[in-house]
């Protein structure tokens, strides 16, 4: 087996139906069945999941479907990793109960896999789906590229990893690294993942196929006071023994420039700015440059939103 599917979900039904059963004929199409297989972990949903899986594995017999239900809701980085657990093949692809993969990419991965199998990571495209239509993201002027196991990579692509769909990972000692410290597990768990294959293994940054994020649905989780960059940072501090502190500090940076709409910096608010930075600095023991790159970072961009 090369890929097993994993998906975590919860009271997503419908969503949920949908996509299995276009991952099954996504995989019929393509002839996969000994190649792709699907995990569900279901985090104690309260509708009709648990009914609605079990028929699709019954009327499917020919595609591998493993269900797991928790007895308790654990959480949203709990649950991803007991699917995590329960995995098998030499490779993973993590995708959101209500988010679909783009055509072909399952054959796609699976190609990518057989030429090498030490294959660290393909990180896709993505489009977004919300009450405005669609937003394509990610575009670039090739279908696919491969990513040497080198910082440069790793500050490239990284940060898109903060959305988990469509994300395939070598499962090689991924998951062992991320949880032998307790205190940095995260709910961005998957830049953990990305992050270590980057460093480790050659990877592919594969743009052509763009998973489609649905934005409107109702979350398990919400971003609190600083858009959740103190679990950002967990993930990026995870991998801090490969990289000198410097380099770990530019992720940091690039990923708030790149996503700096999580601390929702507004026109004529600098007090909320100022508030802003202080909270950051404090979440872990940064550098004197750090300190300066944040506040040249947050000027600048409270500069442009004034504009």
């Amino acid at each position: 087996m090369l890929i097993n599917i994993l998906i975590p979900t919860y009271n997503r039904e419908p969503d949920l139906t949908a996509n299995l059963l276009y991952l099954i004929s996504e995989i019929e199409r393509y002839t996969l069945q000994s190649k792709v297989s699907i995990i569900v972990s279901d985090n104690c949903s309260q509708d009709q999941t648990q009914d609605s899986v079990q028929k699709i594995i019954a009327n499917h017999s020919q595609i591998k479907i493993d269900y797991f239900r928790q007895s308790e809701n654990i959480g949203l980085e709990k649950n991803a990793v007991f699917v995590f657990q329960k995995a098998f093949a030499s490779h993973v692809m993590f995708i959101g109960d209500d988010d679909l993969i783009d055509k072909g990419y399952l054959e796609f991965s699976c190609n990518k896999i057989e030429e090498n199998s030490e294959l660290g990571c393909i990180i896709p495209g993505v489009k977004w789906k919300g009450f405005k239509g669609y937003k394509l993201g990610r575009i670039e002027e090739y279908d696919y590229k491969h990513l040497s196991n080198v910082f440069d990579s790793l500050f490239e692509v990284s940060h898109y990893s903060s959305q988990m769909s469509g994300l395939l990972i070598n499962a090689k000692g991924t998951l062992e690294h991320y949880l032998k410290n307790s205190e940095l597990r995260n709910i961005y768990l998957f830049i953990s993942f990305t992050s270590f294959n980057l460093i480790k293994r050659e990877s592919i940054f594969a743009p052509k196929y763009k998973t489609l994020i649905e934005q409107d649905n109702s979350k398990d989780w919400s971003y609190n006071e600083i858009g959740l960059l103190d679990e950002v940072f967990k993930a990026y501090f995870s991998i801090e023994e490969f990289i000198p502190s410097k380099q770990l500090e530019q992720l940091l940076l690039q990923f708030i420039r790149m996503q700096s709409f999580r601390l929702s910096i507004k026109k004529g608010r600098p007090i909320t700015l100022i508030r802003q930075y202080f909270k950051i600095i404090k979440l872990f023991n940064f550098s004197l440059s750090f300190k300066i790159g944040l506040n040249k970072l947050l000027i600048k961009e409270y500069i442009l939103k004034t504009l």
